[in-house]
């Protein structure tokens, strides 16, 4: 095998995967970056990289992709980073069925039907790897906190309308229901975007080091 690996990323449009394929790029190894939107597929072209439009919630999309992959590799994959996924917050009681059966398709279900799409290659060349994302941490917790309460009146973060109702002893204004929401939200987003950067992108590639 030689130092530059042939890996196939999902969920290349933004976030863990866009960069982890860029880093891994600039370190001379044939990156194939997909992406669910055909916008993004021709974006990450137009960035030089080699790009295949794969929609984990459909199976077309799925044999399709590994199609034009192995075409595109001569029958060969090194890498397969599952990476493409996304969270679904919100309380139990306004998650439909449609809705969860959706995030699974893609989630569960496609990640898995790539996965054994792949492994008959990796298997017969005597080779491979792979590696699951999972990088919502930080957000589960959040939401978690922020629907804490299964009642009604304390759903979506009321709680912390009512401590600071009994700290100024008088009711929140809308102003400072909107304001602590935009707040809250932004403290959120720094500190995913923290981890991600400081913890969850060097593990990933320490992993492909480790290959």
């Amino acid at each position: 095998m030689s130092l530059s690996k042939t890996i196939l990323i999902t969920g290349c449009s933004s976030g863990i995967g866009y960069t982890t394929a860029g880093i891994l790029k600039t370190r001379g190894h044939h990156v194939i970056a997909s992406a669910r939107k055909l916008a993004d597929v021709e974006r990450l072209r137009n960035e030089g990289f080699t790009a295949l439009q794969l929609d984990l919630a459909q199976s077309v999309s799925i044999k399709k992709a590994v199609q034009e992959m192995l075409e595109l590799t001569e029958g060969k994959i090194d890498v397969l980073f599952n990476n493409g996924a996304y969270g679904q917050p919100g309380a139990v009681e306004d998650l439909t069925r449609e809705v969860l059966t959706s995030q699974f398709e893609t989630n569960f279900f496609g990640t898995h039907e790539l996965t054994n799409l792949v492994l008959p290659v990796m298997r017969q060349q005597g080779y491979g790897r792979i590696i699951y994302n999972s990088s919502i941490g930080i957000i589960s917790v959040f939401v978690a906190i922020f629907n804490l309460f299964p009642i009604p009146a304390l759903d979506g973060g009321k709680l912390i309308f009512l401590l600071i109702e009994k700290i100024k002893g008088k009711p929140v204004s809308v102003k400072w229901e909107q304001n602590i929401t935009v707040v809250f939200f932004v403290i959120l987003i720094c500190l995913s975007l923290f981890i991600t950067v400081r913890f969850d992108i060097p593990r990933v590639i320490d992993f492909f080091k480790a290959s």
